[in-house]
């Protein structure tokens, strides 16, 4: 097994905005996740490109970035600082290494916890221990999520994206993962992973999107829809019990996002569907698609996609895909904070805005008193302000404003 995971100390929407800072041509597997105990963000990605885009975050964000390499019975460690210095990679299997972890988890954790450098050296040289375990030790030492690409196989799905097979094609490979690429009709392609690499689902292959009218459909643990659009980004848990009302908003959304109302009513049937095990094969059904095999595993849904005609594999990208944007780290890194303080601003604002809305309920409950009625009153105007805000916050976000500005 081979696989890196790269670690940021920073919220996963503030990370995945610096990657379309510093990369907005990468094609990538997949974005930066929320990591439940340290809430940092993760990566599953090959180590070439965790190395070259950890460094690189680091410098913008002003965060530490930290990957941890397994490939068969090898398990390293390597650390990229704010300030550009970079530690590793480390196995501390010897004076040096060690020493290099030592310094490593104090840039990581802080200074205070320096004393598990030791620990985390002696994990690392443990060749007694199968590399996936080592993985698993260091990852408590260090606070990280530990992640386990084995549980990726037992998900499977496919993307239907609006564009043709060759253009699809065109945006491939994918860092570390292959796909075919299966022409639906002249005008829609299905991307099937192959099941190389270390995360073979949809979601790594969503760079592939490209602002095309896209569907992520996955079944497995946790089946999933996912729509893609030109009014955001949508995601459906295929598996949740939904009132009749609360599918019927889900599906209205999931249209608004395909640009598609007409199929509304057939995606509400879907989700009201008593058996949510069959959900996914009728999801993809209300999308004009047949055939696909719903609830085979990674290897079995690649072998069929193989047999389908005029299907092309895309093999991996031998290396890195990864190219940077060739600006100054300061222009990126102002552009950086300015569109974090954006993003801040909008969750503030959401948040004064949920509370208005809720003081306006609570006044017009007490509305028989003149001092409540105005009370109801000032809650309203309030939400409709923060309201026109924060649409204008989004729409700033979803501007241009992602170009750095250069001096």
């Amino acid at each position: 097994m081979k696989y890196t995971v790269l670690h940021l100390l920073t919220n996963p929407a503030h990370v995945n905005d610096a990657v379309r800072l510093v990369a907005p041509d990468w094609v990538g597997p997949g974005v930066f996740t929320a990591s439940h105990p340290g809430g940092h963000a993760y990566l599953v990605t090959i180590e070439p490109t965790a190395r070259t885009l950890g460094a690189r975050l680091a410098a913008v964000t002003g965060k530490p970035a930290v990957a941890v390499t397994v490939e068969d019975e090898r398990c390293s460690l390597w650390l990229a600082a704010p300030d550009g210095t970079q530690l590793g990679p480390t196995e501390g299997s010897d004076p040096v290494t060690a020493t290099a972890a030592v310094e490593l988890v104090g840039r990581w954790l802080g200074a205070a916890f320096r004393s598990r450098g030791d620990t985390v050296a002696a994990a690392l040289a443990d060749r007694a221990r199968p590399a996936v375990e080592r993985h698993r030790q260091v990852a408590k030492l260090l606070d990280l999520e530990y992640v386990d690409p084995s549980t990726f196989r037992s998900r499977a799905g496919v993307l239907l994206i609006d564009a043709p097979a060759d253009e699809v094609r065109a945006r491939l490979p994918v860092d570390g993962h292959g796909a075919w690429v299966v022409p639906l009709d002249s005008a829609r392609s299905l991307v099937v992973p192959d099941g190389s690499g270390p995360m073979p689902v949809p979601a790594s292959f969503a760079g592939v999107v490209r602002g095309s009218r896209a569907v992520m459909v996955e079944w497995g643990d946790a089946p999933m829809l996912r729509a893609f659009g030109g009014n955001g980004e949508r995601r459906t848990n295929l598996a949740h019990a939904y009132t009749l009302d609360a599918a019927r908003l889900e599906a209205r959304q999931l249209a608004a996002v395909l640009g598609r109302p007409e199929i509304e009513a057939a995606l509400t049937d879907v989700l009201r569907s008593p058996a949510q095990g069959d959900r996914a094969a009728l999801a993809l059904r209300a999308l004009s698609v047949e055939g696909v095999p719903v609830g085979a595993n990674v290897d079995q849904l690649a072998a069929w996609a193989a047999t389908r005609p005029g299907a092309v594999r895309v093999p991996a990208a031998a290396g890195t895909t990864l190219v940077l944007r060739p600006v100054l780290d300061d222009a990126l890194r102002q552009t950086y904070r300015r569109r974090r303080a954006i993003r801040r601003l909008r969750w503030a604002t959401f948040a004064l805005m949920a509370l208005s809305g809720l003081g306006a309920v609570v006044a017009w409950d007490r509305a028989w008193d003149d001092r409540w009625l105005v009370a109801t009153g000032v809650f309203l105007v309030a939400f409709v302000v923060l309201l026109a805000v924060w649409l204008l916050l989004g729409r700033l976000l979803r501007g241009g404003s992602v170009e750095p500005r250069t001096p």
